[in-house]
């Protein structure tokens, strides 16, 4: 009477190609998932800049009183830095109605005629004409412009002047 082996696993041969054929298509897939990371962070750093300046705007339409958007270094006080932090001001008031932190390693900054936003009761910015800049290794992640009238939108536009540098 004979027997036939029946092979029920794999064997070591078989297992050591399909490592290496795991780790050949891994290599090839973490550059892009490193970028489309990226982009996500920048993404929702673009979102909420956006949210905040849409409740400045709110908040002053609301209660009737101007209210500033700002960048900070420390939280506490305006300094245009806005990589750091952001405050909202309500009125003439120089202490924070709100201050929110930045979760970004990149470089955020504005390009306008003053270092804040200062929304009026009305929803209009004037003198606010200027745009944000998101900077990812010297490059431009993404651009929103603010116009007198208090309206945000995005832009693909070149900038005039390069904060990325």
């Amino acid at each position: 009477m004979s027997h036939a082996l029946k092979q029920d696993a794999f064997s070591l041969i078989e297992l050591l190609i399909i490592l290496v054929l795991l780790g050949i298509g891994l290599s090839w897939a973490t550059p892009a998932l490193k970028q489309l990371l990226q982009q996500n962070q920048d993404k929702a750093v673009q979102q909420l800049l956006l949210s905040h300046l849409h409740q400045a705007r709110m908040q002053a339409i609301i209660h009737q009183k101007t209210h500033t958007l700002c960048g900070s270094s420390d939280g506490l006080t305006c300094d245009g830095h806005w990589d750091k932090h952001w405050i909202i001001l309500k009125g003439d008031s120089s202490y924070p109605n709100r201050v929110h932190q930045v979760n970004t390693h990149n470089k955020l900054c504005w390009r306008g005629l003053t270092n804040s936003i200062r929304f009026q009761p009305n929803g209009t910015a004037p003198a606010s004409n200027g745009s944000f800049t998101l900077c990812r290794q010297q490059h431009i992640a993404w651009r929103l412009v603010l116009n007198n009238q208090g309206r945000i939108r995005p832009s693909d536009e070149p900038p005039s002047t390069n904060c990325c540098l």
